[in-house]
């Protein structure tokens, strides 16, 4: 079997494996992983996070995530996709956030404008979806690639990367995935139980 349809097919087992969470598992875990994200000593010290809007199935809910952000004073980055690139813009306030309109192939909530963390540098930290993680720090996408483009394009402009903390249910939590040599590895995956 070839990398890419090892692949596509953990993608389609773990996609599986999460679609079948109920409400209550979704919250329980997304409540540990803030819970978890709030005492981390590389969150507490950062001061320009950036992290995303979860997809309605899938994905470690943020809301409540991007609310604490605000609360401590943090710069909060949310991406926006264009085309087959992605970058990070900045959002001044939750207001901002409660505002945001679904935009691109998607219809993810993005932000429309903003200052560019491309153009700013300094990110501290982003905070990483992904359909599959080991607990070492390998990340399996959705298989666009944005994250890992983001990275590439972030490091050769500003010759570092911020620090990459994984969101992920238990479920998205295997043993092993396969890698490609322009696949980035998370520095930590934070991870909720099950019920």
């Amino acid at each position: 079997m070839t990398g890419t349809s090892a692949k596509q097919s953990l993608r389609i087992l773990v996609n599986q494996n999460v679609r079948r969470l109920s409400p209550e598992s979704v919250s329980k875990q997304s409540s540990e992983v803030f819970q978890k994200l709030a005492l981390n000593e590389r969150f507490k010290r950062a001061e320009r996070v950036a992290l995303y809007m979860n997809m309605p199935v899938g994905e470690i809910c943020t809301l409540d995530i991007i609310e604490h952000c605000f609360s401590l004073g943090k710069k909060v980055f949310l991406p926006r996709c264009n085309g087959m690139k992605m970058t990070f813009l900045q959002l001044e306030s939750m207001a901002a956030v409660y505002n945001l309109q679904p935009r691109g192939k998607y219809g993810l909530l993005e932000p429309a404008s903003g200052l560019d963390v491309l153009k700013s540098g300094d990110l501290d930290l982003i905070l990483v979806p992904g359909v599959a993680f080991t607990q070492g720090g390998k990340r399996l996408g959705r298989g666009a690639g944005y994250y890992d483009k983001f990275l590439s394009q972030y490091s050769k402009i500003h010759g570092c990367v911020p620090y990459l903390i994984g969101l992920a249910f238990e479920q998205q939590l295997v043993d092993d995935l396969p890698q490609d040599d322009h696949d980035w590895w998370l520095d930590e995956v934070l991870v909720g139980s099950p019920l």
